[in-house]
């Protein structure tokens, strides 16, 4: 059960050799993901993760299976900061106030301060109550989104970044989308800085795919 007078704990260890080294409430929140994180010069953790301010995410993912989603559950990409050894937190943001989730970055930039989040959106803020039918990318240096626009009755999975081989500052941006109106499923890809172009390849699968939560690009 959902009990937000007991706060979300904190706990931080050492990634080398797991011991705790901190450990602190704050206030209550619920996430399902992190998109990835680093530490700062002065030695602080930052990280970005999808926040929702209760757990109904349960409840509405319950209502999928259905078909019947009533259940609004809006979870936001934040960007916290906090202090390993107390864990205690010096700052938390809402960077982008828009619902999403599945947030990644580039493999090559895990760990690091990186400039952009890819991550699944509403197209709509109307459509609350529906699957994702976007995805986009978050810019933190100009604090703009990028938004692939797939068109109606389109749903897709959580986008995976695929690094260009020739050149480690571009990549491609793969989902698998499932068409509802054409009932098939199909690979598009998008060049990672023209998100919001047309994608540069459309592959058709020869069954439907269910619909998913992660992947990754293996080469």
């Amino acid at each position: 059960a959902w009990k937000p007078q007991e706060g979300t704990e904190i706990l931080v260890f050492d990634r080398h050799n797991l011991e705790l080294v901190s450990r602190n409430i704050a206030e209550p929140w619920f996430q399902w993901h992190f998109g990835n994180g680093y530490s700062d010069r002065d030695g602080n953790l930052v990280f970005d993760l999808i926040r929702y301010p209760d757990f109904s995410t349960n409840q509405f993912l319950k209502e999928v299976a259905t078909g019947n989603i009533k259940t609004p559950a809006k979870g936001t990409l934040w960007q916290m900061r906090l202090n390993p050894q107390t864990g205690e937190f010096l700052e938390t943001s809402q960077v982008l106030d828009r619902r999403s989730e599945f947030p990644i970055v580039a493999p090559d930039q895990v760990g690091k301060n990186s400039r952009y989040t890819y991550l699944s959106v509403h197209h709509s803020e109307d459509q609350q109550t529906e699957l994702f039918d976007a995805i986009a990318r978050y810019d933190y240096q100009t604090n703009t989104v990028t938004e692939a626009d797939l068109g109606t009755n389109r749903y897709p999975m959580e986008p995976l970044f695929a690094p260009d081989p020739t050149n480690p500052d571009k990549g491609y941006i793969i989902t698998v989308i499932f068409d509802g109106d054409r009932e098939c499923s199909e690979v598009w890809i998008f060049d990672s800085d023209q998100l919001d172009d047309e994608p540069i390849c459309r592959l058709a699968l020869p069954s439907i795919v269910p619909m998913g939560f992660h992947g990754t690009w293996r080469s």
